[in-house]
């Protein structure tokens, strides 16, 4: 089940992310303040990005009567995984 215009929502909010990320990756020889806004903008972006995708598109996975259980099982999951991921790679 998908939200109408989630994915595209999804898709340009992160394109916009990796245009700024790019053009503060690129940036380093302009003046501070560029490099600055480009990486604010950047950060806003991707938290637009994953904001909408946790409170809004994940919920709406699950039925409404385990809307709540589904959702903390998903992200629990997810960060578990995720540590585990990060030390194995790290170790």
């Amino acid at each position: 089940m998908l939200i109408d215009g989630f994915d595209l929502f999804v898709q340009f909010a992160s394109s916009i992310a990796a245009a700024f990320g790019f053009g503060c990756g690129f940036a380093l020889s302009a003046p501070a303040w560029v490099v600055m806004l480009s990486g604010f903008l950047e950060v806003v972006f991707l938290q637009i990005t994953a904001n909408t995708v946790l409170a809004v598109h994940l919920p709406e996975l699950f039925p409404t009567d385990v809307r709540g259980t589904g959702f903390g099982a998903a992200t629990g999951r997810a960060c578990i995984g995720g540590d585990h991921a990060v030390l194995y790679c790290l170790y």
